[in-house]
């Protein structure tokens, strides 16, 4: 799994976890289903609805999202 500590001083999970496997990890799915996950925040993003799935896409770095986003979003939705 890849991903980059956060300074010392910030609160919470600060790391970026980076990659389709790395996430599919973090959240216990495979990397087709984070690629799905984020095929559909982008569908809602280009219909003008707001996306709940903390799964971005940097230039340069590929699919990536911050643990603490992940975990809060797990929370949400009842799987913590």
């Amino acid at each position: 799994m890849t991903s980059h500590p956060a300074p010392p001083s910030t609160a919470g999970d600060l790391r970026l976890i980076t990659g389709a496997k790395a996430i599919a990890e973090t959240l216990g799915l495979d990397e087709r289903q984070v690629y799905a996950l984020r095929e559909a925040a982008k569908k809602a993003e280009a219909a003008g609805k707001t996306a709940d799935c903390p799964i971005g896409n940097l230039p340069g770095v590929g699919l990536c999202a911050r643990a603490a986003s992940l975990e809060a979003w797990l929370e949400r939705h009842g799987v913590v």
